[in-house]
């Protein structure tokens, strides 16, 4: 077995393997590492398939780590809500898995080779990283226009009884999958006779600054009650000001979303054309295979792949 072949056999083995740690050490270093209070398998879960994949997962030592990032990225968006933390976890996991094995193949394991085995590396660590992001980041969209939502349904339930309290309970029915964990966890709280050790913890669960915002309003209501303003409720005016504050960060969103959705493919592109500008030269001019093969053509990869990974985290 000569050097080429297992070089060859290297590449192949280390193509998912690394790639996918050192998305996990990404993901470690982007988030706060936060953890909620409680968060265990439900045991009345088990036959769930769903749970069955994620029990499967834990025990893998390479897919622990991952699983338990995942798992806590969404552990933060919904908070207390374990099913649909480990479903969204579960979920993400077998996208990512599923994009990488279909690159994996087509980049490498159809045509082995030195170029396609580093193609094959960049872009399964980039589609991750991206798949992961893209996800979570949707996730993150749709809360905050069921924030905009709730927020009106609180001040109108306000409007009716003048009870913060009841206002969340009336609102609790018509929150989406994605806040009803909030919504709840704030009734909760502002019901609750610990209200500061329920706050703590609620607060060091979630990162979502607008839905502690509005938890910080409802409480100022309850300790100091409500003043009228210029013949309008304090309360009902905060609020008002809170659902304009979300709608312009839904705006930045979906501006930030358009403005760079082609910058990705535009980065790694170069790479993916190396090996068609590769054929296309020395089907050409055949001279031109010395020069690919050799040590400049390898550097001159090499060079694109840096230049490539540098663009991409800049």
């Amino acid at each position: 077995m000569d050097k080429d072949l297992l070089l060859i056999m290297g590449i192949a083995l280390a193509i998912v393997l690394p790639i996918t740690w050192a998305i996990i050490s990404k993901i470690d270093k982007r988030d706060k590492i936060k953890t909620n209070t409680g968060f265990t398998l439900l045991k009345k879960s088990k036959k769930n398939p769903t749970y069955k994949i994620y029990r499967y997962l834990l025990r893998v030592p390479f897919t622990k780590r991952y699983m338990n990032n995942l798992t806590r990225r969404y552990d933060i968006l919904c908070p207390g809500d374990q099913k649909t933390a480990i479903k969204e976890a579960v979920k993400t996991f077998l996208v990512t898995f599923f994009i990488s094995s279909i690159l994996s193949y087509f980049l490498f394991f159809k045509n082995p080779s030195l170029q396609g085995g580093l193609v094959s590396i960049l872009m399964v660590y980039i589609i991750n990283n991206e798949t992961v992001s893209i996800l979570v980041r949707r996730a993150e969209r749709k809360l905050l226009e069921q924030i905009v939502e709730f927020i009106s349904n609180v001040r109108h339930n306000y409007y009716i009884n003048k009870m913060v309290d009841e206002a969340i309970a009336m609102s609790l029915d018509s929150c989406g999958k994605e806040l009803k964990p909030h919504a709840v966890k704030l009734h909760e709280i502002v019901t609750s006779n610990n209200v500061k050790d329920e706050i703590e913890k609620y607060n060091t669960a979630t990162n979502n600054k607008y839905l502690k915002m509005f938890l910080s309003l409802c409480l100022s209501v309850i300790e100091y009650k409500d003043k009228e303003i210029d013949g309008r409720n304090l309360f009902t005016s905060n609020l008002e000001h809170l659902k304009k504050e979300v709608h312009i960060e839904l705006l930045k969103l979906e501006k930030i979303k358009y403005l760079f959705s082609g910058v990705i493919f535009v980065t790694v592109f170069p790479c993916l054309a190396l090996g068609v500008i590769k054929s296309y030269a020395v089907s050409m001019m055949p001279e031109l295979s010395v020069f690919y093969n050799g040590r400049a053509g390898y550097l001159y990869v090499f060079f694109t792949y840096l230049v490539t990974i540098t663009v991409y985290y800049l």
